[in-house]
């Protein structure tokens, strides 16, 4: 089943990182990334894929015609998505979101994934707050300060 295996897969990162990653009861798994911004990682229970996904910002109502464009611009071919794709949740919330197939894949394998997802994650953020947020030159796992951390 995916939720083992997932699970395996998070227990292992939370050894070899420190980090206290493990889905919750909703089989969802949050991670924070950047200083105050969170991604998910869900077991679909659909064959060996999981869910990324990460609400990146609120659609504003005064340029959405702007705001979708560059969003757009930013997931075309996937290069800046790293594949991952952008879509509008029922909330308003802009989202990137990927799906990931875990077979066969170990547990660096998973981290390389979440660590890229976040990395993109932020790049839309800043693509859709210029001036905000720096442009990503890297990222990864760090027990201190206990996230994704995004270096811009």
């Amino acid at each position: 089943m995916v939720q083992e295996r997932v699970d395996a897969l998070l227990a292992a990162i939370a050894t070899r990182t420190g980090l206290p990653v493990a889905r919750d009861g909703n089989g969802s798994c949050a991670i924070r990334y950047g200083e105050g911004f969170e991604l998910a990682l869900t077991a679909l229970g659909l064959g060996e894929e999981v869910l990324l996904h990460a609400p990146v910002q609120f659609a504003h109502p005064d340029d959405p015609a702007g705001q979708f464009r560059r969003c757009l611009e930013f997931s075309l071919y996937g290069s800046r998505s790293q594949g991952a794709s952008v879509g509008l949740d029922s909330d308003g919330w802009i989202t990137l979101w990927r799906r990931l197939s875990v077979e066969g894949i170990d547990d660096q394998g998973l981290e390389d994934e979440i660590v890229s997802f976040a990395a993109a994650a932020y790049a839309l953020r800043s693509e859709l707050a210029p001036g905000q947020f720096g442009e990503v030159i890297g990222a990864a796992f760090a027990p201190e300060p206990g996230y994704v951390v995004i270096k811009a």
